[in-house]
C-alpha cells in the first residue's frame, strides 16, 4: 500500500504567497535624487557677536551710614573686590558723599572740607540718584566718605554672577 501525504494547496495556487492582501499595497521605490551642490556665499564679518552669559545671578542689598565726625564711619568701604560681580547700583540719600577706588583717596582731607569745594573722587549731590541710581559695572573696590556730619545714607544693590 502506497501512503502519500499529499499537503493541500494553499487557496491561489503557488504563488499565493506572493500575491498581496487586500489592505496591503506594493511599495514604490523612492526616487534618489543626488545632491546638487550649492553655490559658495560670501561672507564677512562686520562686528564680533556678543553673547549673554546664562550663568544664573543673585541680588544683595545693603545701606551704609557715613558721617564726618565720628571716627570709623567717616570713610566706609562700599564695595570690595569681586571677580563674580555685574553691577552695582548706588543711591545716595540725605547728604552729599564722595566716592573713591582706594582707602586713601577717601580718606584725603579735601573730602570732608566745609562744602566739599575740592573733592577727591567722585561727588555724588545728596538725592542726585534717587530717580537714577549710579550704575557700577567694574569689579574693583569701591569706598565712599562722609563730606558733613549730618548722616548719608548710601544703598548699594549688587547683582553677582552665582559661582
Amino acid at each position: 500500500m502506497n501512503t502519500q501525504h499529499h499537503q493541500p494547496e494553499p487557496p491561489g495556487g503557488d504563488d499565493a504567497g506572493e500575491q498581496l492582501l487586500e489592505y496591503e499595497t506594493e511599495a514604490e521605490p523612492e526616487p534618489v535624487e543626488h545632491a546638487q551642490p550649492l553655490e559658495a556665499l560670501r561672507t564677512e564679518v562686520v562686528r564680533p557677536v556678543v553673547t549673554v552669559p546664562t550663568v544664573p545671578h543673585h541680588v544683595t542689598c545693603s545701606t551704609a551710614v557715613v558721617r564726618s565726625d565720628v571716627a570709623g564711619q567717616n570713610v566706609v568701604q562700599l564695595l570690595p573686590a569681586d571677580q563674580l560681580r555685574v553691577r552695582a547700583s548706588i543711591i545716595v540719600s540725605d547728604q552729599p558723599v564722595v566716592l573713591a577706588h582706594s582707602l586713601q583717596q577717601a580718606q584725603d582731607s579735601r573730602n570732608t572740607a566745609a562744602g566739599t569745594p575740592f573733592p577727591n573722587g567722585a561727588y555724588v549731590p545728596a538725592s542726585a540718584t534717587a530717580s537714577s541710581p549710579l550704575v557700577v559695572t567694574q569689579t574693583d573696590p569701591l569706598w565712599v566718605a562722609a563730606t558733613s556730619v549730618t548722616p548719608a545714607r548710601v544703598t548699594v544693590i549688587v547683582e553677582r554672577r552665582s559661582a
